[in-house]
Order: structure tokens, then sequence, then C-alpha cells
């Protein structure tokens, strides 16, 4: 569900079912490795700092940052 209420969908109508997000250190090697999957990019791009990947009825953020630690 979207913050709308509305269900998100994937590439054939379904709904999305999963939408993790990946930080990654090396952009190019983690894209070859999503794309031999079967992974397709859908936002973003190779030369950015961030990338969405639609991978069946998953989409996939790869972020190229570490995680935001919490702040106290």
């Amino acid at each position: 569900m979207t913050d709308s209420g509305a269900e998100s969908t994937g590439p054939a109508g379904g709904a999305l079912l999963l939408r993790p997000m990946v930080h990654v250190a090396d952009m190019d090697a983690s894209l070859r490795f999503f794309q031999a999957s079967g992974a397709e990019v859908v936002e973003g791009s190779r030369e950015g700092d961030w990338v969405g990947l639609q991978l069946g009825r998953a989409r996939i953020g790869l972020p190229a940052h570490p995680p935001s630690l919490p702040r106290a």
C-alpha cells in the first residue's frame, strides 16, 4: 500500500510484494550482479548514486552510500 492507500503495482499490473533497499559500495559490480539475475533498471542511472531495479514483482533500490545511522 502507498501512503494514499492505493496498492503499488509491478510490471504486469500485479501488486508489488517486496521493496528492499540494498546499500552498495560498488554500483557497477552490483548492477552486473543484479542484471545477470534478470533485474532491469527502471529508475536512476549507473552514473548516479541511486538505481531502482525491477526483478519479477520486487522493486530493489540500490543507493551507493552507507545507510544512515540513527541519531541519538
